[in-house]
């Protein structure tokens, strides 16, 4: 983390504050991880699920290794004074090898805990240091992922599908859409739910939403094309989830924000409706099949009766809300082990969690109210990038991956903060990084 220096605010001709810091040293192993880690996460999401392999390793698990290495040094290099990073990453080989020669499902679950954690310190430690890197990282991918989308939900060619994995296996054939209605229509869910660069539609729904997290978040320094990309995004994805939270981070902004928060949030609805438009006109049949009433309740009562069918037999709740369900859809699966969403899964570690989150929320409130007290600017983006947190488990496993709790880490940063404010002083400023030089820029508040 690059040291505080000594910083001046001064008023000028009647404009904000202006808090500055000049500082430069070279480039170092650490400020290389930090550039690293939120591309190479997202690399290592898409290559390990093609089951690329080089030799008997998985490449996808080998850029993982990197990943983790990466999240090993800026832990240990912000903690440089504390001895539990090396502790916590000592578990994380022992716990490893313990999984390696007595693999089972708990000591595998043991190993993820740990090392998730190291990547969600990472992740508060980025929110904290360099969060207008972490910004320009997650807009760059999702404008490119815009122009891919768009070529892909065309039917351009099979060969814009070459990285999807959500549509299974066998060709992935590209149809004609553009002004077809439903009734020529030939549907593919890897074409009418296109994933971009990224492997699968639903991956691509937590990119999407805490790319809005963070855009939204901002008071100043926004890309200009940001609503645009985010908003056309959000439309040709066609994914619930994302429309769920796109609508409650509009609405916590149009109820708690300030005049321009809610200005803010009305240009997002008005610019989502114009996409909604053009796309019904563009794709009639693609639209009249993703939100058609039976889509829509199929997604809702899939994750629904998923949950309610992992609730013991004997539970009351069950028995009456399942004399409400008996005709409405339901997955089929498998194996009795496999679940929807990530809040199903933990319906066993039920009493745990409730006592956890009971414990940690005021020690939460107080680090936010420090939080916002010290850098007002930077209250929507912890709060929004919660909300991201919350919200997408229900709509689709996540809670193994460690991009997860890499963005898991900005909406924790409160407890980072009150737990350790020596190592969290919050100097939010920019962070400009090339071969020679990281260096800080004048930031408008």
């Amino acid at each position: 983390m690059v040291d505080n220096a000594p910083m001046s605010a001064q008023k000028h001709r009647g404009r904000a504050p202006v808090i500055s810091e000049i500082r430069s040293h070279p480039v170092s192993i650490y400020t290389l991880c930090v550039q690293w880690l939120i591309p190479g996460l997202l690399i290592a999401m898409v290559v390990g699920n093609q089951l690329w392999m080089l030799g008997p390793f998985n490449i996808g698990q080998m850029i993982g290794w990197v990943n983790g290495l990466a999240a090993a040094i800026i832990v240990i290099k912000v903690f440089r004074r504390r001895l539990w990073p090396i502790g916590l990453v000592a578990c994380i080989i022992l716990t490893k090898i313990v999984a390696v020669l007595f693999a089972s499902p708990r000591n595998e679950t043991i190993y993820n805990i740990f090392l998730n954690v190291i990547f969600c310190i990472a992740g508060a430690i980025i929110a904290s240091s360099f969060p207008n890197l972490a910004y320009k990282q997650i807009m760059i991918v999702c404008l490119l992922n815009a122009f891919m989308m768009v070529v892909q939900v065309t039917g351009v060619g099979e060969w814009t599908q070459f990285l999807a994995t959500h549509g299974g296996e066998g060709p992935k054939t590209a149809y004609s859409t553009l002004f077809v209605v439903e009734d020529n229509l030939e549907y593919s869910v890897i074409q009418g739910r296109p994933s971009g660069l990224l492997h699968a539609n639903n991956f691509q729904s937590l990119i999407i939403l805490f790319a809005f997290a963070l855009h939204l978040g901002r008071k100043n320094a926004k890309f200009a094309w940001g609503n645009f990309v985010l908003c056309a995004m959000a439309v040709l994805s066609m994914a619930k989830t994302v429309f769920l939270g796109v609508a409650l981070i509009g609405l916590l902004l149009m109820i708690k924000g300030k005049r321009y928060e809610r200005l803010l949030a009305l240009k997002v609805f008005g610019l989502a409706i114009v996409f909604f438009c053009i796309y019904a006109m563009l794709f009639p049949g693609l639209y009249a099949v993703n939100m058609s009433v039976s889509t829509l309740s199929t997604s809702f009562f899939y994750r629904f009766n998923d949950f309610i069918e992992a609730l013991p037999r004997e539970s009351s709740l069950r028995k009456t809300i399942e004399s409400y369900l008996w005709n409405t859809p339901r997955a089929n699966y498998l194996l009795e082990t496999e679940h929807i969403t990530d809040y199903t899964r933990l319906i066993p570690f039920a009493s745990f969690l409730i006592v956890l989150i009971l414990g940690l929320t005021p020690l939460f409130v107080k680090g936010f109210y420090k939080l916002r007290a010290r850098f007002p600017q930077e209250k929507w983006r912890t709060v929004l990038s919660l909300l991201v947190v919350i919200i997408y488990p229900g709509a689709t496993p996540m809670l193994g991956a460690q991009i997860y709790w890499l963005f898991a880490g900005f909406a924790l940063l409160p407890l980072f903060i009150l737990l350790q404010p020596q190592y969290f002083k919050g100097k939010y400023v920019a962070e400009v990084i090339d071969r020679h030089v990281v260096f800080a820029q004048h930031i408008r508040y």
